[in-house]
């Protein structure tokens, strides 16, 4: 694993807050306490922040009452304000306490792209902005999920791409890791929504994680983890308040046991296999998921993000198969089982398959309904357009 710049002297911590963290304005000081406490120890810190709970939702709802098929460009222009005005909180919050903080927009960070503004895919990052940046203050906060094309203009990673952007963080700063801090315990072995006796994993490989992503799972960016293991940035998964001591760690270890439902994941069935070779291949250049599964018949999984008509298009020489899930069971050896069901079995049988790997051992603890910030209407008012 390689390193890309080496460490900054006195070390850098990168802390990622998801839209679960500001559910109101007071997430913000609650944070910002959290990361005046790093830079009393002596660390400087970059803050990777998501927009409030919910606002990314109504800014594309409003968004798509103007205009029902926006460009890219338009897209990305509109949804990034979400993320800036996060920026903007946190680091008003943070020089509150009375330490230096510097806000950073998505393109002043040295991340270059290639592909569609509205789902671009990482290609390179420079470590010189976020260095610089922090020889002027001890925080940086930066908008999750943005970057810049090739022309300087800001645009998106896609949706619940932050986490990417908080291991991008560390890669430039030469960070050993990165900690995220959501609404669950860290990474369970199902979704704890769905499974009670969900358990919180201690530990999960880079490989395992990349499974998790492949099955829909909604803990990390696929992308995320990819570059985290080639750069051996260790991913530390953690619950809000961010004192609860409850984690999980991402990074060279055995694999894990899990059960994961593709809830958002579209089934298209291809008679041919050349032509499911040539819609995935399609997908992907236009920076969707998708997943070639071989049941009992040739399966392709798509997670269009929003972008349904772009996936049917892609998709055309395929049958549509609304009715149907993938469930994937991850074993301890390493192997993996995908199986495609009926959607009216799917949340049962995810919890029978799930209690069948640690039939054993209890539940993890309750999990509470994830919370959406009455400020999330700020951009566009409390009644949208």
């Amino acid at each position: 694993m390689a390193r890309l710049s080496d460490p900054l002297e006195g070390g850098v911590a990168v802390l990622k807050f998801g839209g679960s963290a500001f559910a109101d304005l007071s997430g913000y000081h609650h944070g910002a306490g959290y990361v005046a406490d790093r830079v009393a120890q002596g660390r400087r810190v970059v803050v990777v922040v998501s927009a409030m709970s919910g606002t990314t939702g109504k800014l594309q709802e409003a968004l798509r009452d103007v205009h029902e098929s926006p460009t890219p460009a338009v897209s990305s222009l509109m949804l990034t304000t979400g993320e800036l005005v996060s920026v903007a909180l946190m680091a008003a919050a943070v020089e509150r306490l009375g330490v230096s903080a510097v806000g950073l927009n998505g393109n002043q960070l040295g991340l270059t792209v290639d592909g569609p503004t509205d789902r671009a895919r990482l290609c390179a990052i420079d470590p010189t902005p976020l260095r610089g940046a922090l020889t002027e203050a001890s925080v940086v906060v930066v908008p999750g999920g943005q970057a810049a094309d090739d022309r300087g203009n800001t645009v998106m990673l896609g949706r619940n791409s932050s986490d990417l952007s908080a291991v991008a963080a560390a890669v430039a700063v030469g960070a050993e890791s990165c900690e995220i801090f959501s609404d669950v315990l860290g990474v369970c072995s199902a979704d704890p929504y769905l499974v009670p006796t969900a358990r919180t994993l201690p530990r999960v490989s880079y490989e395992s994680m990349l499974l998790f992503a492949r099955a829909g799972a909604k803990v990390l960016h696929g992308h995320a983890v990819g570059w985290a293991q080639e750069y051996g940035v260790r991913i530390i998964c953690r619950s809000l308040p961010p004192e609860a001591m409850a984690a999980t760690t991402i990074g060279v270890g055995p694999p894990v046991a899990a059960a994961l439902l593709h809830e958002r994941g579209d089934v298209w069935r291809f008679d041919d296999e050349a032509a499911r070779e040539s819609a995935a291949t399609e997908l992907v250049a236009e920076g969707l998921d998708a997943n070639p599964v071989d049941a009992d018949e040739r399966y392709l999984v798509v997670t269009h993000y929003g972008n349904a008509a772009l996936a049917r298009r892609c998709c055309a020489e395929g049958e549509p198969r609304p009715e149907l899930w993938l469930l994937t069971v991850l074993h301890e050896d390493g192997s993996a089982e995908q199986v495609i069901l009926p959607r009216s079995d799917g949340r049962a049988e995810l919890i029978r398959r799930h209690d069948q790997l640690y039939r054993d051992q209890g539940p993890s603890g309750a999990i509470s309904r994830k919370a959406r910030s009455g400020k999330s209407g700020l951009l566009l008012g409390s009644r949208g357009i």
